[in-house]
Parts: C-alpha cells; structure tokens; sequence
C-alpha cells in the first residue's frame, strides 16, 4: 500500500486495530472528530465491524472504500451510502475449494481434512469454509473431520494441528498441507516440500485500492465493486513467484500502470508478475 501511495503521490496514515472490536470502533471515531479529517479512509471490515466503523465515518462526511470483506447486504440496510466509493475482495471461495480439491481422489483409503479457520464470522473465512465445504460435497472420499478456529494465530494453529496428529485422529502419513498466503515463509515452504501449495495476493488488495480510490479522484463518479483471484504457489511455479516477490521490494513495482479511465482492471497474478521485473 505504501509503495503504492509513493508511486501516486497521495499521502497514507496506517492505524492497525490488530482484529480488536472495539479498537475498531474507536479508531474511527477519532478519525471523525479529528479537525483535520481525511479526504478517505480504507475499512476493513474484520470481525463483522465494518457496519459500525462506516456509519461513524460516513456521518462525518468522510468518503469510505471497503477493503477485502465487503459489507454484506443485510449490514447496508439503513447505511447513507452516498459517501461509499467502492470495494474490492478476493475470491476466498474458490481458495476454499481449490485447497479442499486438491487432494481430493488421490488417496483409495479417503481424504480427512483438517481446517484451521480465521475465525466463524469474518466474511473471507465463511466463503473460504463454503469452498471446501462445496468440494467435499462433490467428492465422496473426502470429508471434513476437524474445523476450528484459531483466531489468525500461527502458534494457535500450530499446537491445534500437533494436538490433532498427537490424538490419532488420521492414521495416513501422506499429508498435503495448504495455506492462504504469499509470504516469504510460505513461498520456501512450498519449495522445500514442506507445503504443497497457498493461495494469496490478497495483501496487494491494499494497492489495488489506492489504485482505485486514485481513478475515483481523477474523475470517475463511483468505482464498481472490483474482485481479484487468489491463484495459488505450488511447485511449478514457485521459483518465478520467489525471483519475481521473493525479496519483498514493491517499490520495484510501477502500481500506476494498475490504474484504468474506464475500470478495465487486471488484478490478476500474471499482471502483478510482469509488473515485477
């Protein structure tokens, strides 16, 4: 998002709420009464406070785009929103099945899957729980036999997942182990073996709305409600996503060729790739 500001000299404020409620809440009643109130703010909508947070920032006038969770229709009933300039998610579903699908028929004995969830209410872990959900439906080997939440904490995750094979709730030794991002740490996990694949991108989501929040300033009326894929890092192609993102440089990354006059966007990971010299 910074390298993305930079590239558009606009200026950026980042306050992290860390997925807490009430900071939430509180962040952006401060940035409503400020006396120097920003032209926009970027909301996610974690843990289902987008609602709250966008009704406090709208009645002070102050313009919203809604990043990676968009509000669902049953939270804009009674919303003002004129002062929403648009939204943009990625296809967390179809992240679910993929990862869910992947297995899928290649053990004669069944696939039981284990699924550590964000959480049970952030709209991108409910459609990503609807994807595997979807492909163990259409797969009569494979079933979800453990899901849980561990509130988006690896070391959470991790002592679920040692508990889960210390109880013996799976006699295979064949696993096949799946995430949902393009860190560094997942990408040398999927090329050492460790991982076989990890869906991601959604961190450019914070570019892509700079990008978008850009063309709204520059004359377009309203921004359509955008989506992107989260493609996924496997073994194929993980030495170009490590030479091309690998180091983490995004000012490398010209994002002012993201931006479009009449909203034909490419958000795509071969877009993002060729933008990475």
């Amino acid at each position: 998002m910074q390298a993305a500001v930079d590239d558009f000299g606009t200026e950026l404020e980042i306050i992290n709420t860390n997925r807490d409620r009430q900071g939430m809440i509180s962040a952006a009643a401060e940035l409503a009464t400020r006396t120097n109130k920003p032209d926009d703010v970027i909301v996610a909508n974690e843990i289902k406070q987008g609602r709250r947070a966008y009704k406090t920032l709208s009645e002070a006038s102050i313009k919203i785009f809604i990043l990676l969770n968009p509000l669902q229709d049953s939270e804009t009933i009674g919303l003002d929103t004129n002062n929403l300039v648009g939204r943009i998610s990625p296809d967390n579903e179809i992240a679910g099945y993929a990862q869910a699908t992947r297995p899928a028929g290649k053990d004669s004995d069944g696939v039981q899957i284990m699924a550590l969830l964000g959480d049970l209410v952030t709209p991108a872990a409910i459609k990503r729980t609807e994807g595997m959900e979807r492909a163990v439906a259409e797969h009569a080997d494979a079933a979800i036999v453990r899901a849980m939440s561990v509130n988006w904490s690896a070391d959470k995750a991790k002592d679920r997942t040692q508990r889960f094979l210390k109880a013996g709730q799976t006699a295979s030794t064949d696993m096949f182990f799946a995430g949902l991002n393009w860190s560094r740490p997942a990408m040398d996990a999927v090329s050492d073996g460790r991982m076989t694949m990890t869906h991601g991108g959604h961190f450019f989501a914070g570019a892509w709305s700079i990008a978008l929040l850009n063309d709204f300033h520059t004359g377009q009326t309203a921004i359509d409600d955008q989506g992107f894929p989260m493609p996924p890092i496997h073994a194929e192609n993980v030495d170009n996503f490590l030479e091309r993102l690998g180091e983490g440089d995004w000012q490398r990354i010209d994002f002012q060729q993201f931006a479009s006059e009449n909203q034909e966007y490419d958000f795509s990971s071969d877009a993002i790739l060729s933008a990475s010299p």
